[in-house]
């Protein structure tokens, strides 16, 4: 409590700072006014520092002040002292930087020494200066070693400091430093890689290994540390060095022998270090793997016009990065069948056995150009697993747990697909990949194990992001019936993975859900495949293609909403894929079809039959889908209720124009006198059915829409029909009019069984 120790020890605190300025201005005065040399102020400050220092080691020995009133004589006394140094060589040279060094490191070492006795104060204030004593110092030279060196060193002293006095600020403060040098020194990383490298695999042993598990990484006495969140802080700083090792991976281009050697220790040491202390640092052993994979992930891969590609490595760098790869599998082979004969978490350790020989071989083929072929690298992942096979037979034989049974079968699984991947080309592998959603299916119905539900996710997000992203990966000819395939096939192997893990909601829904996606993928493959002759990627996109797109989008949106019914869990992420789908179509309907590129005055291909042409599918499909949101989904009933509405008049009105005009629509051509009648006809027609409509279901919605159109139609009539008429012709069209509505009032009267609200 920071607050709490202010409020006790303000006094002793400022009564240190006003020691130390009582040095600084006795020393400005002295140099104001010349009263001393400069060799004679330095002596006099180490001897006022050392002066304090005594005291305070005085007072503590004798007891004579409390409150800590010795810790702040020394604390005062080693700054002092600290700031001599300092003066003496940047201000008047009277020393070189080797001895500068040196004195300022002895220091640091004998404020640490003296934290044993006036507490945490003197180890933080050791440290700190021990940390920033290079910096203080300066230098121009680019070698590292000295440095790295020092701040290791300064770092085993804390940490070997902390045995015996312990705050969660010093542990912490600690590993800024060490850490903070390593950050300092990255710009060095291009040619000095070998002892960064070092440098954060020893932290591991002397910063957590030493201090909990002892020198021969035994499991960790958790009671032993009370008050102190262990497994927490371990896991923070292996989260932080699996960091740094990512840094210095995206800052080198060549694996020279020493940085080999030190970045292959670092996960073997992790290894160790978790072996006997799962499962509660299962999760550090993740961190030691994730730089390698992630460097390979983001560092690797380019964009090439409009084409993802992963760069291979140039000259020998590949041997060097193979071996790498090799021998961290090698280490982690070994110890993980080593522990999983001892009967030791088994399934953890069996899963880095088997699975990574697959993972660091899909890396190996992807980064080194030595084999040119694929045939090599399938036949080896056929080897592969071929030889888990035998595994998991011999394993049977013996009656072991079922659960390295399951791992053995997901081993040699993934080691077919990966000899798929080798030997399949193009969009064949995504279909090999889909295919595979069935198997995991199999083994997660058969063995459930904790793993694998986030492995089947894993592999379906990988599948959809494969197709959702074919047009920028795909770097081959996609005319091919064969892509067609690959989509519809994907989509058929989720839909039958969901099925067998029906009985699992959380994972049956992720398959659902990635079948939506792939199905609207499905859809609009085949759409483009036959609207543009078999050019799937075209860049054009016309009111077919559209059309197809909205009435394939709102379909599944009211299929999942139908699905929803007869769900006890889940209704809200249905209800959500079903409202994103709904108002994605309604958008495109909406931005596109009528207003971006109506044919009104956006020309296009409309064929010259009456009604049955694109109109059809474009304006009154729609309309269609809307009635059947308005009825469905109360949420949206009003917005589809408005669009049906816009979306029929629409239709109508374009038909009516199709069919006078023989099929051309844009507005630039003369509109005939009967064409502006069969409109206003037409239009009254349909707000009298929709009034009709209205009191038979006794919706007040209906009436008053169609009392509105008949409005307009009214309006149109009087304004624009009539406009060019004069004599009989204009009297003869007034009566007709009065009269059609008078019927209309009469057979409202008549129809009329609710009281209707007056428009």
């Amino acid at each position: 409590d920071w607050i709490a120790r202010l409020q006790q020890n303000w006094m002793v605190i400022l009564g240190a700072i006003c020691l130390v300025f009582s040095a600084i201005f006795l020393v400005r005065y002295s140099m104001d006014h010349g009263l001393l040399g400069p060799t004679t102020r330095i002596v006099i400050g180490f001897l006022f520092g050392a002066s304090l220092i005594v005291a305070g080691e005085r007072l503590r020995a004798t007891n004579h002040l409390g409150a800590g009133v010795h810790a702040a004589f020394v604390a005062s006394g080693l700054l002092i002292v600290y700031s001599v140094f300092l003066v003496g060589f940047q201000l008047y040279g009277l020393y070189s930087v080797e001895l500068t060094f040196i004195g300022l490191a002895l220091m640091s070492g004998f404020s640490m020494l003296l934290a044993l006795k006036h507490g945490p104060l003197m180890a933080g204030l050791g440290l700190l200066g021990a940390f920033i004593v290079p910096l203080l110092l300066g230098s121009n030279s680019s070698d590292i070693a000295l440095p790295l060196f020092y701040a290791f060193v300064v770092s085993c002293a804390g940490f070997a400091l902390q045995r015996y006095i312990y705050r969660n600020w010093l542990w912490w403060g600690t590993w800024v430093g060490a850490i903070g040098w390593f950050l300092l020194t990255l710009d060095h990383a291009y040619y000095q890689s070998g002892l960064q490298a070092w440098y954060l695999s020893a932290l591991v042993y002397v910063g957590i290994a030493l201090p909990f598990t002892g020198v021969f990484f035994k499991p960790i006495a958790i009671d032993q540390f009370k008050n102190r969140n262990v497994i927490g802080q371990i896991n923070i700083v292996v989260l932080v060095l699996a960091c740094s090792i990512l840094l210095l991976l995206s800052q080198v281009s060549s694996f020279d022998i020493g940085f080999s050697l030190g970045i292959i220790i670092f996960p073997l040491l992790i290894a160790l270090l978790a072996k006997d202390n799962l499962p509660q640092l299962k999760n550090i052993v993740l961190f030691a793997i994730a730089p390698f994979i992630i460097d390979f992930l983001l560092v690797n891969i380019r964009l090439y016009h409009s084409v993802l590609s992963i760069l291979p490595l140039m000259g020998d760098s590949y041997v060097q990065y193979a071996g790498v790869l090799s021998a961290i599998t090698f280490g982690f082979i070994a110890i993980g069948v080593k522990e999983v004969l001892k009967g030791m978490h088994q399934v953890h350790w069996a899963s880095y056995v088997i699975f990574m020989p697959v993972v660091v071989t899909v890396m190996m083929y992807l980064r080194t150009p030595v084999i040119n072929s694929d045939i090599p690298w399938a036949l080896a992942m056929v080897t592969l697993s071929t030889l888990y096979a035998c595994l998991l037979s011999l394993w049977r034989s013996t009656k072991q747990t079922d659960d390295v049974e399951a791992v053995l079968l997901l081993g040699a699984q993934f080691a077919l697909l990966a000899a798929s991947f080798f030997a399949f080309s193009d969009i064949s592998l995504t279909l090999v990949l889909a295919v595979q959603l069935i198997g995991l299916a199999y083994v997660e119905q058969k063995y459930r194990l904790a793993l694998l539900p986030l492995i089947i996710k894993a592999m379906l997000m990988l599948v959809i992001i494969r197709l959702t992203l074919n047009p920028w990966i795909a770097s081959y000819d996609a005319s091919d019936f064969s892509i067609l395939l690959a989509y519809s096939g994907s989509f058929v192997a989720c839909i039958i993975a969901a099925r067998m893990v029906r009985k699992e909601e959380s994972l049956a829904i992720w398959l659902y859900s990635g079948a939506a996606h792939l199905l609207v993928l499905t859809l609009a493959v085949y759409t483009r495949y036959f609207i543009y002759d078999g050019d799937i990627f075209s860049r054009q996109f016309n009111l077919t293609e559209s059309s197809v797109y909205i009435f394939s989008w709102a379909t599944i949106g009211i299929i999942y909403d139908w699905k929803l019914k007869s769900l006890a869990h889940y209704s809200k992420w249905y209800r959500g894929l079903s409202l994103a789908h709904i108002l994605a179509a309604a958008a495109l309907f909406v931005f596109y079809n009528v207003i971006s590129h109506n044919p009104l005055w956006h020309d296009g291909d409309i064929s010259a039959v009456p009604v049955l042409n694109l109109l059809l599918l474009a304006y009154a499909v729609p309309v269609i889908l809307a009635i059947a949101v308005y009825r469905r989904i109360p949420a949206l009933k009003k917005a589809a209720g408005l669009l049906s509405v816009v979306g029929l008049f629409l239709f109508a009105t374009l038909e009516i124009r199709h069919f006078w005009q023989n099929g051309y629509l844009l507005l630039d051509k003369t509109i005939y006198q009967g064409e502006l009648y069969t409109y206003s006809l037409v239009w009254l027609l349909m707000s009298l059915a929709m009034m009709i409509l209205g009191v038979y279901k006794s919706s007040n919605d209906l009436r008053r829409v169609g009392g509105g159109v008949l409005l307009i139609v009214i309006a149109k009539v009087f304004l624009w029909d009539m406009s060019g008429l004069d004599g009989l012709w204009r009297v003869v069209s007034f009566l007709g009019l009065g009269l059609s509505l008078l019927g209309v009032a009469y057979l409202f009267s008549r129809l009329k069984s609710t009281d209707i609200k007056p428009l």
